[in-house]
């Protein structure tokens, strides 16, 4: 691990071992501390926690038990897809390590759903991992926030009341999936900054020219927009990206008949800029 171990030793006096490991510091922001009123806490919220360990469960309920939330609990990511399909959820609490379904690939799937009051529902994915490299992991599939085990009733509150109240920071929070910018990166933030720079500037240019080609009718121009922008989406693994895809090698659009996805396609683009243009001041 390029660490080092010093020696120092006196006779009858014994000896001392010192040792140092070098430890990347996590890329992601942690939520600053401060300790909000329970009351002011928006009540009535329907939660989904999906954790599997009956323990942990019981700690979630007890945590939130005055704050008179509606709490589901399922054990594994393919239950909490049914429920968040089934009806409608304000925040989800989601365990990374999970049977079945881990929480890696549920908020993959919710992020990339198709209905949006899903695909854009908060998550605050709960963990006992601490490495930076599982923690960025986590950070890449699109969780709000993380929440390390063992939870922490001010920190939890905190995080919950954000969420609810719509006061969560907004470094925190991010549509753009950075883990394979940080792959090709190597943890260079001038590399990191040049990519969501074009990024930002590529994207408002197809946004432009998206309009423009529905203002004009002008179907060869939307395809090859289209088929630009499938590579960024892609890339960092925007919602809706086999859509952009499917859309660039069609023979034929009906741009009446797509005009509802094209313009959730936009508003996702747009979104990203945002995220990007936050990462990189």
């Amino acid at each position: 691990m390029n660490g080092k171990i010093l020696v120092s030793s006196k006779y009858k006096n014994g000896t001392e071992f010192t040792f140092s490991i070098p430890i990347k510091t996590p890329r992601f922001k942690i939520a600053k501390k401060e300790i909000l009123n329970e009351k002011e806490m928006r009540t009535g919220a329907r939660i989904l926690v999906a954790e599997d360990a009956i323990f942990n469960q019981l700690l979630v309920k007890e945590l939130l038990k005055s704050t008179q939330q509606q709490l589901v609990f399922v054990d594994n990511g393919r239950s909490a897809m049914e429920e968040l399909e089934a009806r409608r959820f304000d925040l989800v609490l989601m365990d990374i390590q999970m049977p079945i379904m881990d929480g890696y690939e549920t908020i993959k799937a919710i992020r990339d759903h198709t209905n949006s009051n899903i695909r854009q529902i908060p998550i605050l994915a709960m963990t006992a991992h601490v490495m930076s490299e599982e923690l960025e992991k986590i950070k890449g599939t699109g969780a709000n926030e993380i929440l390390l085990k063992p939870l922490k009733k001010d920190h939890f509150i905190n995080s919950v009341q954000a969420q609810l109240n719509g006061k969560a920071n907004s470094d925190i929070s991010g549509l753009l999936n950075m883990e394979q910018l940080f792959k090709i990166s190597g943890g260079d933030k001038s590399i990191e900054n040049a990519f969501l720079s074009t990024f930002v500037e590529q994207t408002k240019g197809s946004i432009i020219d998206l309009s423009d080609a529905i203002k004009n009718q002008d179907i060869n121009a939307l395809k090859k927009t289209f088929h630009k922008m499938a590579n960024s989406f892609n890339m960092f693994k925007l919602p809706m990206r086999e859509k952009v895809y499917e859309l660039s090698e069609k023979s034929e659009l009906d741009l009446i008949g797509e005009a509802k996805t094209i313009n959730d396609i936009i508003e996702i683009a747009k979104k990203g800029i945002q995220h990007a243009e936050r990462v990189c001041k």
